[in-house]
């Protein structure tokens, strides 16, 4: 009911028709985007992936900027130069990025240049978007199928109950050999703010290292957020070194 209420506005608004055939051509070109993101998650999964955690925050800045067509073209393009090149991005500990919005990619290379690198993310404007697909074959009707999407994709972390977001977040972890876990909140963001405690204690409890790391949306990363990171790092090398 609110998606027709906001079709309706739209439609009003600009003066257009959106119907069915129009809804069916937008997922398929939406799906595309997803298909050919989720050929770059699986890259990134190697021991040494060909694109760090601050290029994928470039291509996903890309995304909402580029209009959708022309970015498939041009991610289609960069996901077939990955998956034929010998590039690699050092980097020894392996790193989740948590959080909602992040569209700085400075904020990830200055931890990057650390050593740490970024394999995966639960980001609003990262995986959350495009790890889970609408259905295109099915009996459902187009709009059906968008909304089931909405309401079944991976939670943010205003959504409730917070159980299917944790388990899509350990997922991650076991799939793209997670060693650390660094969340981060652009100040003020609630939501997070609150999900972030309940998150941590459960992966205090299987012995996941994690980070909290509070930011001035935009805001690179300063010289507190790399001394902090640099101890963070330090200790899952000791970790690995012991558990060697």
């Amino acid at each position: 009911e609110n998606i027709l209420e906001f079709i309706s506005e739209l439609e009003k608004r600009y003066n257009v028709t959106i119907g069915k055939d129009s809804l069916k051509e937008a997922i398929t070109v939406y799906n595309e985007t997803r298909r050919l993101f989720q050929r770059l998650y699986e890259l990134r999964k190697k021991d040494r992936p060909p694109i760090s955690g601050a290029e994928m925050i470039e291509v996903y800045n890309a995304c909402n900027m580029v209009p959708r067509e022309k970015f498939n073209m041009l991610l289609r393009q960069l996901v077939e130069e990955a998956e034929s090149s010998e590039r690699f991005i050092e980097g020894d500990i392996r790193l989740l990025l948590n959080g909602t919005i992040l569209n700085n990619p400075e904020f990830v290379e200055g931890i990057e240049k650390l050593g740490g690198l970024f394999v995966a993310d639960s980001l609003s404007n990262g995986s959350l978007s495009y790890m889970d697909m609408v259905d295109e074959g099915g009996s459902m009707e187009p709009l059906r199928a968008i909304t089931s999407r909405y309401l079944r994709q991976f939670p943010a972390p205003r959504m409730s109950p917070s159980d299917l977001r944790y388990k899509r977040i350990f997922d991650l972890i076991k799939d793209f050999r997670i060693e650390g876990v660094i969340t981060e909140i652009v100040r003020y963001c609630a939501p997070l703010i609150y999900d972030e405690p309940r998150l941590r204690r459960r992966l205090e409890e299987q012995d996941i290292p994690t980070l909290k790391l509070d930011l001035e949306y935009n805001m690179t990363a300063t010289g507190q957020v790399k001394t902090r990171a640099q101890v963070f790092l330090e200790m899952i090398r000791d970790k690995k070194g012991l558990s060697a």
